[in-house]
């Protein structure tokens, strides 16, 4: 009777060892949701940043070209007019 009750306890014990993993796996799981969610935000703020830094990059390349061409076009104006006086 003692080895039956011994048994029984050392099944009750494992019982609450396994409730305790599954309690675990639980909070893991939530948390593994909870990053997995917060990882496609990151993601998805990343992709609108580097389509806005794309943007930013096309425009500064206009400016750019832009300021090349007006001031190209002015030393060449200006050039002519120098060697004429």
């Amino acid at each position: 009777m003692a080895d039956l009750t011994e048994k029984d306890g050392q099944l009750k014990k494992a019982r609450m060892e396994v409730l305790k993993y599954e309690e675990e796996m639980k909070k893991l799981s939530v948390m593994k949701t909870k990053l997995i969610t917060e990882r496609e935000a990151i993601c998805n703020d990343m992709k609108l940043m580097e389509g806005q830094i794309a943007e930013s990059q096309a425009t500064l390349d206009g400016q750019k070209r832009l300021i090349f061409n007006l001031t190209s076009h002015a030393k060449n104006k200006a050039a002519p007019s120098l060697a004429t006086t």
